[in-house]
Parts: C-alpha cells; sequence; structure tokens
C-alpha cells in the first residue's frame, strides 16, 4: 500500500508540473499576441496624429476611445507634444511632470519602444513611441495598460490556491503579482512581443494535499486491493492446477506400478504354475511312456495300474490349476474345516518318484473315517484320529 500511495505521489506531482508548463505556455502566448496589438495602436495614432498636424483633436480622441472599449486593459491614450508649448490630447488629464517624463523618454528614443511603468496607477506600464518615428518627430504617444487584464481571462488555473504569477518589465520592475512565488516549481519567459519583452514567471506550490489527493487515494487503494485479490486468486488458481497436474501424474504413476505389479504377480503365478504342473506332467509322461512299453509286450495286466496313476496325475493337474483360480479371485466365502488326508496325499503324490529314487518308502497311517471331537488339536472345533506319515530306508531298515 505505501508503495502505491509513494507512486500516486510521483505520478500526481508530474502531472501537476505537466498541467504548470501546459498553462503557463497558453499564457504565455495569449499574452504575446495581446501585446504586439498594442504596437498597431501606436501605429495608428502616429498616422492620425501627423495627419491632423495639431489641430483635429477631437478625431484623436474618437480613435482613443474606440481603443480603450475594445481593448480594455489599453485605459489610457496621450498625444504630447514634443513642444513644451505645443497643447496635451488624451483621455485623461496629464500633469505637467507625467508629460515631461513621456517627451524625455520620446526625445531620448533611438527609434524602438519605450516600456517605462506607470507613475501613478498601479500595476499599469506606458508604452512610449515617437512621431513621426525619425529625426523629425513631432509627438511623444503613450499608451497606458493595464498589467493585470493583459493577464486576465487566462483561465480558472490560476485562482488555485497555491499557484502564482508575476509580470514585470524587463528590467525587472514588478507590474502584476499574484500570490507568492515558490523556489522549487516555476516557469519564467519573456513575451515573444519584440517591443514589449516583459518577464513572465509562475510557479505552484505543491503540498500534501495535492500530491496524495483524498479521492484519488482511495481509488487508488481499491484498485489496488482488487488487483491483488485478482493476482492472488490468479495464483491460487494456478497452484490448484498445477496441484491437479501433479495429482495425475501420480494416478498415472500409480496405475504403471500396479500394472507392473500385476506383470510381477502374474510372473510369479507362471513361475508357480510352472513348478506346480511340472511333478504332474511328468509324472503322466513317464505312466506314459510305461504304457506304450508295457502295450508292446502285451502286458493288459500291468498297464491298468499305469493309466490308473495317468487319470490320477491328470486330476492333480487340474487340481492345481483350480487352486491357482480360487486364489486369485476374491476370497469371501467363511472358513470351513479341511481333509488333511487330501494334502497328505498330494504330497505322497509328489515324493513318490523321488522316493523310489533314493530307494526311501513312504508309509501314511490315514484313518477310513475320522470321527470329529471338540479340543484344542482343531482350530475350528474339529478333530479326530490324526494321520501319520513315515518313511523307510529299504537298505537299512530305519526311519
Amino acid at each position: 500500500m505505501l508503495a502505491a500511495i509513494g507512486t500516486l505521489a510521483i505520478i500526481e506531482r508530474h502531472a501537476l508540473v505537466v498541467e504548470l508548463e501546459q498553462e503557463s505556455t497558453v499564457l504565455h502566448r495569449l499574452a504575446s499576441q495581446r501585446a504586439d496589438q498594442h504596437d498597431a495602436h501606436l501605429t495608428a495614432l502616429s498616422a492620425i496624429a501627423v495627419a491632423a498636424e495639431g489641430e483635429r483633436h477631437d478625431l484623436i480622441l474618437d480613435v482613443a476611445a474606440t481603443i480603450s472599449r475594445f481593448y480594455p486593459r489599453i485605459d489610457e491614450v496621450q498625444v504630447v507634444p514634443l513642444d513644451p508649448q505645443g497643447e496635451t490630447v488624451g483621455t485623461e488629464p496629464l500633469s505637467a511632470a507625467n508629460a515631461g517624463t513621456i517627451r524625455s523618454a520620446a526625445n531620448a528614443s533611438d527609434g524602438s519602444i519605450a516600456l517605462l511603468p506607470h507613475p501613478a496607477k498601479p500595476h499599469h506600464y506606458v508604452m512610449v513611441k515617437r512621431s513621426p518615428n525619425s529625426d523629425m518627430a513631432r509627438y511623444g504617444l503613450m499608451l497606458g495598460i493595464d498589467a493585470a487584464k493583459l493577464l486576465g481571462e487566462a483561465g480558472s488555473f490560476w485562482a488555485r490556491n497555491g499557484v502564482a504569477l508575476t509580470l514585470s518589465l524587463p528590467d525587472g520592475h514588478p507590474l502584476f503579482s499574484r500570490g507568492t512565488l515558490p523556489d522549487s516549481l516555476r516557469f519564467s519567459k519573456a513575451l515573444g512581443s519584440a517591443s514589449q519583452p516583459l518577464r513572465l514567471e509562475t510557479g505552484m506550490e505543491i503540498g500534501l494535499a495535492d500530491l496524495i489527493p483524498l479521492v484519488k487515494t482511495g481509488l487508488t487503494l481499491i484498485a489496488v486491493a482488487l488487483a491483488y485479490i485478482a493476482v492472488l486468486t490468479a495464483l491460487r488458481q494456478r497452484a490448484r492446477a498445477r496441484a491437479a497436474m501433479e495429482q495425475a501424474r501420480l494416478s498415472a504413476l500409480d496405475s504403471r506400478l500396479a500394472h507392473a505389479s500385476r506383470v510381477n504377480a502374474l510372473g510369479e503365478m507362471a513361475s508357480g504354475l510352472t513348478h506346480e504342473l511340472t511333478q504332474p506332467l511328468t509324472a503322466i509322461l513317464a505312466q506314459a511312456q510305461a504304457g506304450r512299453r508295457m502295450l508292446a509286450r502285451s502286458d493288459m495286466v500291468a498297464l491298468a495300474p499305469v493309466l490308473d496313476d495317468v487319470v490320477t496325475q491328470a486330476r492333480r493337474a487340474s487340481a492345481i490349476l483350480e487352486r491357482f483360480r480360487n486364489w486369485s479371485r476374491p476370497q469371501q466365502a467363511p472358513a470351513s474345516a479341511f481333509d488333511l488326508r487330501d494334502a497328505l496325499r498330494t504330497v505322497e503324490a509328489l515324493l513318490a518318484p523321488q522316493a523310489a529314487l533314493h530307494g526311501v518308502r513312504l508309509a501314511f497311517d490315514l484313518p477310513e473315517n475320522p470321527a470329529p471331537r471338540r479340543g484344542r488339536s482343531g482350530r475350528n472345533g474339529t478333530g479326530g484320529v490324526q494321520p501319520r506319515a513315515q518313511c523307510h530306508r529299504r537298505h537299512r531298515g530305519r526311519r
């Protein structure tokens, strides 16, 4: 917020400086144009004075009245003969001292217009020109100009508090001032009139209220707060979008990991199936080969047990596949009793080939119909005669 207020103060100061320069330029141009008109009036008066040859005073007064009516800032016109004995013609009575001042300025003129402070009126200056403008001059022409009206109607800007302006003669004599010129922010330039290079100076006193206007400051703070909320919302939206993208990435990674787990599980299942099915398939192959040899010898009596064993091993392989299929399914069935004799028969079938290869005899004590009983021996409350298994080495007679 402080940064926003500081930025607003800088912007406001720059805007005030620009406004002062623009208004000062407009006022300088207006005053210069008005000053240039004074030269034309003096030229017209000079022509009339020379033509009248000191006799047509009424004509001079009519022209002077017309000038004052259309140009209120020119409130005095005087035609002063350079001969002290001549009659002065003007819109107002002129004292002998003031007439002498005009004669002196006209006689001292080198052809240019003389600018003097009005001897009797504050905020006024006079323009003095000899007529004709040569060494044969006979009159001194004077225009009295109100400096305040020269700068009047410049606009409402110059009525503000803290805005000041002054108009002074080229030698520095002050003619008109409004307010006090500050030392910091000032504009100074001579008027563009060749005959009246009056010095125009303007300035502005900038206070804290100007730099931090209440309404603009409030609106700026509201705008900054809204912008902060918008940026914060955008950042949060961006964070949510990033979180969603990250969640999608993690979900995809989880999917790939789950797929890899399933592939691994399938590999383990395939390995287990291979291991489990190797025994019955090997037994089936061996019994089939034995059966083929018995058929070749026409030994039908020995062939029947071989075929029975082939059927047994095939059923065993089918049971293995059934167990794997049941293992892969959801297990929702409740726990139930299981006959251990089936497990022992499966063990006997698995170990029989290896036992025969190493000369080991397997003996299983399996009851025909075990009676159920309650006790610690059964987890589900089932029990009975416990099956037992023994093995003997034939060549040593040991268990």
